[in-house]
């Protein structure tokens, strides 16, 4: 599911996002984010990268973890709708 939302860039980006279904049940959802720039993965915050986070800095040792990784960028080859729908034209076609 894609949705848009807006973000405050302030704060850190969250992994993931509990929901709760219409039956009252909640299911976690892992998020990922489309047009990302510069992003820190210690800290989460945009606008900088690891060698500029002052949270790491501010460590006394690295010890080499991060809190979030490449996984919450979004892949960019998606497909679009028109991409989706052109294989069953074709198929119609081939089959009629």
């Amino acid at each position: 599911m894609r949705i848009r939302v807006m973000l405050d860039v302030r704060r850190p980006l969250k992994k993931s996002r509990r929901l709760r279904k219409k039956d009252g049940k909640t299911t976690e959802v892992q998020l990922r984010y489309e047009r990302i720039d510069i992003y820190c993965y210690y800290c989460g915050l945009l606008g900088h990268g690891d060698e500029e986070c002052d949270l790491l800095y501010q460590k006394e040792e690295d010890d080499e973890t991060k809190n979030r990784g490449p996984e919450l960028r979004a892949d960019f080859g998606r497909k679009t709708l028109d991409d989706e729908g052109r294989w069953l034209k074709e198929r119609a076609r081939a089959e009629g």
